[in-house]
């Protein structure tokens, strides 16, 4: 049993440390489409990557939903977390978009 444990331990400490960087509970404050195939979100929270600005590149599908997921939280006026594929400061590309029931 003990061996279990430390085994199933280990790997939740593996996945942690798999996931990109994302930011704790924010507020969309602003999305702005620009053209041709990109998308800026501001958010409230500025604890990742140093920046509360995010780009999401919408030239694929994938990122035409994400962006919709943000349409989505600031006008149902829910908290999302934004996870970027890498830090770069102003403008971190967006990976993924997670939005929050309660918030």
């Amino acid at each position: 049993m003990h061996k279990i444990i430390i085994a199933v331990g280990m790997f939740l400490a593996s996945a942690t440390t798999l996931a990109e960087p994302t930011t704790s509970p924010t507020t969309v404050v602003r999305a702005r489409a620009y053209l041709p195939s990109q998308a800026y979100i501001d958010v409230t929270s500025s604890d990742q990557c140093g920046t509360s600005t995010f780009m999401i590149d919408m030239s694929s599908s994938s990122g035409r939903a994400a962006y919709a997921n943000v349409l989505a939280a600031l006008s149902a006026g829910k908290k999302i977390q934004v996870e970027v594929s890498s830090c770069s400061g102003w403008g971190s590309p967006v990976q993924s978009i997670y939005i929050w029931a309660n918030g």
